[in-house]
């Protein structure tokens, strides 16, 4: 048997990789800094009595509103109640969510 040795290039590590065809510019801190860095999109689910209530709130405030109205459109409008709201309230009302 003989011994494999590794010090003898092959011809296959004598072939050169294709360089890549764009490579990423190193840009500086400070340019980067004043570029608003872009959000991961935020998804979540919802049981079926959540979505129930979404679409009742969506159908209420539609009545009431001249232009068409998404759910998207409610949850912002509920994000910004919540920022009001008492947290005391909103605590509360969580622990009722999970009894249901």
């Amino acid at each position: 048997m003989s011994k494999l040795t590794t010090d003898i290039n092959s011809k296959l590590s004598e072939i050169k990789k294709p360089k890549a065809k764009y490579e990423t510019p190193v840009i500086p801190d400070k340019i980067m800094s004043t570029y608003k860095k872009r959000k991961r999109t935020l998804s979540f689910s919802l049981r079926d009595k959540d979505q129930e209530r979404l679409e009742n709130i969506v159908e209420r405030t539609q009545n009431q509103s001249r232009k068409k109205l998404s759910a998207t459109d409610i949850l912002r409008g509920l994000l910004i109640i919540g920022e009001k709201t008492n947290t005391d309230n909103i605590i509360e009302n969580i622990n009722i969510s999970f009894l249901e």
